[in-house]
């Protein structure tokens, strides 16, 4: 388990920051606006946060990643359903 938490923090090191304008996120190159987002959910297993659009999930990055608590500023004000298992 220690291995692959390594990993996944190597590999999310690599990408891109999360980043909000307006209603819009832009990960990795792509884009999404509040009203494509269906729900954000934080867990505590990996530390990481998933972002989900009709159930699907689209794109998940780590509560250490720079702008990660900007990001969740946004979920709350553009009134996306956001479910805080960090601290369970």
């Amino acid at each position: 388990m220690v291995v692959l938490a390594v990993v996944s923090e190597i590999l999310s090191k690599k990408k891109s920051n999360v980043t909000v304008a307006g209603k819009s996120v832009f990960y990795n190159g792509n884009s999404w606006t509040s009203d494509e987002i269906s729900c954000v959910k934080c867990s505590k297993f990996l530390e990481h946060i998933s972002v989900y659009s009709a159930g699907k999930k689209i794109f998940s990055f780590p509560w250490t990643m720079e702008n990660a608590e900007i990001f969740i500023a946004w979920t709350k004000k553009c009134g996306i359903v956001f479910e805080d298992n960090r601290m369970i």
